[in-house]
């Protein structure tokens, strides 16, 4: 009889400590998320990081600079007569 009470008692104990550590993995997973969303202070010996929103902005002021290389929009950039290279002729 003993014998199956403590079985009883390791099958509770463990179906609990599954459980704790279920939830405890889901809220540092939240953690780690908010961590990354609003970013984090600078604290002694660590640099402070960034967080989402100001990454993207920094990525699409890049992006813009890429674009306007790409896409120029001055008469000058875009090849116009007077700046084009022909190629020489035989």
């Amino acid at each position: 009889m003993w014998g199956s009470v403590l079985v009883a008692l390791g099958a509770i104990v463990t179906g609990l400590w599954r459980r704790t550590a279920a939830v405890v993995r889901f809220f540092r997973r939240v953690t780690q998320f908010i961590d990354d969303y609003f970013g984090e202070q600078a604290r002694p010996g660590v640099p402070a990081r960034p967080g989402l929103m100001e990454r993207m902005r920094d990525m699409e002021e890049r992006l813009e600079a890429v674009f306007h290389e790409v896409f120029p929009t001055t008469a000058a950039r875009c090849g116009t007569p007077s700046t084009r290279r022909t190629p020489a002729r035989a």
